[in-house]
């Protein structure tokens, strides 16, 4: 926020268009930031639009939040000041946590389905056969439940599953407790999945859904300091102030473009690296917002 003002200071005495330019660059840095954590998470054929919508989204809350700010008192806005860096942190480091906590289910994920792959366990097809003998979801984890204790105290000392053999005491153990994940693991709609697989267009649709009301959300709190910022060119005839603003956007837009290409890039090498920096991204962006 102190960056905004220092450069809006000079207002007064030096060419409104340059501060403008300078204020413009100053606000895009977090939006470009929060892009680039984007970038790698886009699924599906139209990576590059998708980009370029996510880009358009911060854009556009660019150009909103410093209008709201030109629009409002003197008193509203002190009183906005005060919440601004508090509602920006709590929704930046929501989003970042929640991002983190879903890499960390991921990597719990990926390492149980190692297990149920090293012993050619196929538990879409497990579970379609409990599904087929007129069990329930509740009826299946608790089928699942079962099955886990009976390995993990080797009630079953020599077992087939799948083209894999559970044998030794080590491996029954260890089969056991996949099978106790794959009991947490599902829910009804991954049930609903197992008997009705998505195709990877939808899916890649429901991907980027969820990803766009993300940056929404993110383009609200790495805007709201543009609240402030517009309410300093209170003074400038709408005349002016209305061209600044876009030119906000169009600045904002340009940098976020690049950021998201850059993170789209790099993340491509190491996705899931690329998705946990983002995510640590999103938090320090969200405490840096408090100062």
């Amino acid at each position: 926020m102190g960056l905004f003002f220092n450069l809006l200071s000079v207002s007064a005495t030096g060419d409104l268009w340059l501060t403008g330019v300078l204020t413009a660059l100053a606000i895009s840095v977090d939006s470009c930031c929060a892009a680039a954590t984007d970038a790698p998470r886009i699924r599906g054929k139209h990576r590059w639009l998708i980009l370029v919508a996510i880009a358009a989204i911060f854009a556009v809350f660019h150009f909103i939040n410093p209008v709201i700010g030109y629009s409002i008192g003197a008193a509203m806005m002190e009183v906005l000041e005060n919440v601004i860096g508090p509602i920006s942190c709590g929704i930046l480091c929501f989003l970042g946590l929640k991002e983190l906590a879903e890499i960390v289910l991921e990597w719990h994920v990926d390492r149980m389905d190692a297990i149920g792959d090293k012993y050619a366990f196929a538990a879409a097809s497990h579970i379609r056969e409990l599904v087929d003998d007129g069990q329930n979801l509740k009826q299946i984890k608790s089928t699942l439940r079962i099955q886990s204790s009976s390995f993990k105290f080797g009630v079953f000392p020599s077992r087939w599953c799948g083209e894999g053999s559970v044998e030794t005491p080590e491996q029954m153990y260890e089969f056991g407790i996949y099978l106790g994940h794959l009991s947490r693991w599902l829910t009804r709609s991954k049930l609903r999945e197992i008997l009705h697989p998505k195709t990877e267009k939808q899916k890649a649709r429901e991907t980027t859904t969820k990803l766009l009301l993300a940056v929404a959300a993110q383009a609200v709190a790495t805007s709201l300091d543009a609240l402030a910022v517009g309410f300093t060119y209170a003074e400038t005839p709408i005349a002016q102030a209305y061209p600044l603003f876009a030119m906000f956007t169009g600045v904002v837009f340009v940098i976020s473009f690049l950021g998201g290409a850059l993170g789209k890039i790099l993340g491509e090498r190491s996705q899931r690296v690329a998705n946990l920096v983002g995510s640590l991204v999103l938090i320090g962006l969200g405490i840096k917002a408090l100062f």
